[in-house]
């Protein structure tokens, strides 16, 4: 029970692909990259 609680201490956090997308979408001017990050994301389970 210990181990798997130290392990879970020392695995980097899950990036929220959503919201990452969503900051950068406020931070492009790009024609190209606006499309890109405005475009829906594949089903997690893809």
């Amino acid at each position: 029970m210990r181990f798997g609680m130290i392990k879970k201490l020392f695995q980097k956090p899950a990036i929220q692909w959503p919201t990452k997308f969503q900051q950068k979408l406020e931070l492009v001017s790009d024609e190209n990259l606006v499309a890109f990050y405005g475009s829906e994301l594949p089903a997690p389970n893809t």
